[in-house]
């Protein structure tokens, strides 16, 4: 699909999707309010996830405002619980029980974080 997202609300009913993915989705840095990641898309996703639908936030930034912010403001002001994203048992430094965090140095990649929440 390919459209202003401001006409997101037009192609989805409440409580129709499962999943969403939002994967280093800022095509507009310069303009906070048309971020894909940005509090008001993010209130509109909600509207579309089933209970117990999942949204993955995934984020190349280690900026704890485009981070950790952005998951302590959507647990506060949704009905969703934070789940720990799954990946083999292997322990990453910097991360939490709640949101997986890749630094740079630790790992000779570019850094970045990922949290899902599930919608109760």
């Amino acid at each position: 699909m390919r459209t202003r997202i401001d006409f997101i609300a037009s192609f989805f009913a409440k409580n129709e999707i499962d999943e969403i993915w939002l994967t280093f989705s800022d095509p507009q840095p310069k303009k906070p309010r048309k971020r894909l990641s940005s509090r008001l898309f993010i209130e509109r996703y909600m509207q579309f996830l089933k209970p117990g639908g999942r949204l993955v936030y995934a984020t190349c930034s280690l900026e704890p405002e485009e981070d950790e912010n952005v998951v302590d403001w959507f647990a506060e002001n949704h009905d969703c619980s934070i789940v720990p994203p799954k990946i083999r048992d292997i322990r990453i430094k910097g991360s939490t029980k709640t949101f997986l965090k890749i630094w740079p140095q630790y790992y000779n990649t570019e850094g970045f974080f990922v949290a899902v929440f599930r919608k109760d």
